[in-house]
């Protein structure tokens, strides 16, 4: 346990950092590719969530299968609980939680679980 609360709270540093950062010209040829609807799927390894913040819609199998781009490694932008799979947009109370290595409750089933929804090792 002790070792993913370290974890989140090199992630916090991470996160920061992600939103600092701006769409590169690739990011943008390839938003520009969606608009022509010349492009059937985007795959991304990145955690930054920036195909997000220009505005190509993230994939999920269930909730929107519709969505261009597929977050093969997550999304820092996000948590996820392990044990009920719930998802919420990052807060400034989780983050600052994270940060003083504590863990984050799941508002949906009360475990104290809650971690960036970024793709582990273990995962």
């Amino acid at each position: 346990m002790l070792l993913l609360l370290l974890l989140q709270s090199f992630f916090a540093q991470i996160y920061g950092e992600a939103k600092n950062s701006r769409a590169s010209p690739g990011h943008l040829a390839i938003a520009q590719l969606h608009e022509l609807h010349k492009l059937q799927r985007h795959y991304t390894l990145n955690i930054d969530g920036l195909a997000e913040a220009i505005g190509m819609d993230t994939w999920h199998h269930e909730k929107h299968p519709e969505g261009i781009t597929v977050e093969m490694h997550g999304n820092i932008s996000y948590v996820v609980c392990p044990s009920c799979h719930a998802v919420e947009r990052l807060s400034g109370a989780v983050m600052s939680t994270m940060k003083a290595c504590q863990p984050v409750l799941c508002k949906a089933c009360q475990e104290d679980e809650m971690r960036y929804k970024v793709m582990l090792y273990d995962d």
